[in-house]
């Protein structure tokens, strides 16, 4: 993770083999990641930047992950299974 402003590092998110992307709810400290290698979603704390849980997807491979804030779900789109 980076500071936004000075573009100096701040810390980092421990994560699995193959993350792609991340995805972030500020309102709700929580920041997702696809983790395309495992197959899942992790969800960590945006202050401590530590995992708090891994979810598994109905799908193989993610590759992109959005957070739609209205609804407050976070979605994946996985490649392998095109979905």
């Amino acid at each position: 993770m980076l500071d936004a402003d000075s573009g100096i590092a701040v810390g980092s998110v421990p994560q699995p083999q193959d993350t792609h992307r991340v995805a972030l709810a500020p309102e709700l400290g929580r920041g997702f990641t696809s983790n395309g290698g495992a197959d899942s979603v992790t969800i960590f704390d945006l202050k401590t930047l530590q995992p708090i849980g891994t979810v598994k997807v109905p799908g193989k491979k993610p590759d992109y992950i959005v957070y739609e804030s209205s609804s407050q779900m976070v979605f994946t789109m996985n490649s392998r299974s095109r979905s």
